[in-house]
């Protein structure tokens, strides 16, 4: 059965060869647990584990679901699960930025399978400035920028940057871009919430380019909106008269949040520029010319190399395998760029006879001609048994140095 340290995740047993728990995820907490605890949901069809000196929870199933459901329904029961370890002082717990790493047990084909999900950040920053020079090439003073007025979504705004959370920045950020919305396109007594989200977006529409924040192929970027952002994620995170509270966190995939939040920014801020003379900020690489730079750094492929080498990633890392340990190479891998926003996707993949001889991993690594580019660092071991493939999901994900924050640690 495959597990992460001392927790079991799922799969086959090895000895019995019975495949109890289907479905699984696992999440890693902002620090480590000190008690041991296994908690059952829903009949039993569920379990959640935490484990003394490990800083991770996991959750599985009984049942054959969907990575969907997995992501949704896992990480409400783990929420779960934390809350009763608060509520009976054994420890407050928060789990570490759930949209971006985690590792999935689900069946595809009558297959098992183990896939490790994680992101890497590549910080870009573009500065700019300019000066105005008279006719006799004198350096002309620049007066100060006005002051700007105040509004109430300024202070939705500041709220979503400044929380660690990522399904309350978004909460806040969709209130902001209400009240920005409202601002310009103030809604009638008798007219609904949709109905008015609609016409206001229209409005803007005419003044910037709706059309960039939605995927190829879509036509229509107020219907991709409301589709996508508020039916999907604001109607589940809250009510939308305020009168009925709706559990953070709860039945959402945190991966989809995560990219939507990405999008909903751009729009705020888009907004915020035209309408109310916001600085636009500096200058930033677009995500079309990040991924003609992750098209010409992966040109010539890359590698996945995994390893059960326990050294901890510094900056100053050059190689997998620092301690000259065992490594597996993976012999499927795959780049894709057709991610949403500045994203690019690598995956990897081990199966059998390779698999079998794989003891466990501590560090998983992208290189490219040689060169390490990435790594993953898994501090208490995964162990692959009892599943019959192992997969690797890495996003390299654009992050603008100068731009709004993106990033959320819980």
């Amino acid at each position: 059965m495959a597990s992460i340290g001392m927790i079991k995740i799922g799969g086959r047993d090895r000895i019995t060869n019975i495949f109890e728990f289907k479905s699984a995820v696992m999440f890693s907490l902002k620090t480590v647990c000190k008690v041991n605890e296994v908690f059952n949901f829903q009949d039993n069809q569920w379990e959640v584990e935490v484990r003394e000196n490990h800083n991770y929870i996991v959750a599985r199933s009984r049942f054959e679901l969907s990575i969907d459901n997995i992501l949704k329904r896992g990480l409400e029961l783990c929420q779960q699960a934390l809350d009763l370890l608060s509520i009976t002082r054994k420890g407050e717990m928060q789990i570490e930025a759930p949209g971006d790493e985690h590792i999935v047990l689900f069946t595809e084909t009558n297959r098992i399978i183990l896939r490790e999900v994680s992101i890497s950040n590549l910080g870009i920053g573009v500065d700019s400035s300019y000066e105005i020079i008279d006719k006799d090439g004198n350096i002309v003073s620049k007066p100060p920028p006005p002051q700007i007025n105040w509004i109430p979504a300024f202070r939705f705004y500041r709220l979503s940057q400044g929380s660690n959370d990522l399904f309350e920045a978004y909460r806040n950020l969709f209130l902001g871009l209400e009240a920005l919305l409202n601002q310009i396109c103030p809604k009638t007594v008798k007219e609904g919430e949709k109905q008015w989200l609609k016409r206001a977006l229209l409005l803007v529409g005419g003044n910037i380019q709706l059309s960039e924040l939605m995927p190829e192929g879509n036509n229509n970027a107020v219907e991709y909106f409301l589709k996508t952002q508020y039916d999907a994620i604001r109607c589940k995170l809250f009510h939308a008269k305020g009168d009925r509270a709706i559990l953070p966190h709860q039945d959402l995939n945190p991966i989809e949040v995560s990219g939507a939040y990405d999008s909903l920014l751009s729009l705020w801020r888009k907004i915020a520029v035209i309408y109310f003379n916001i600085p636009g900020g500096g200058g930033v690489i677009t995500n079309q010319g990040f991924k003609s730079f992750m098209n010409e750094a992966f040109s010539d492929g890359f590698t996945f190399v995994a390893s059960n080498d326990k050294t901890p990633p510094n900056e100053k890392d050059n190689e997998i395998n620092p301690l000259k340990k065992d490594k597996y190479i993976y012999k499927n891998t795959d780049y894709k760029n057709n991610l949403k926003g500045g994203r690019v996707l690598l995956t990897g993949s081990l199966e059998e006879p390779e698999l079998s001889k794989v003891k466990v991993i501590h560090r998983i690594g992208v290189v490219i001609k040689d060169v390490l580019f990435s790594i993953k660092y898994i501090q208490d071991g995964l162990y692959v048994n009892g599943v019959d493939k192992f997969e690797s999901y890495q996003t390299v994900r654009l992050i603008n140095t100068s731009s709004p924050r993106t990033v959320f640690s819980t």
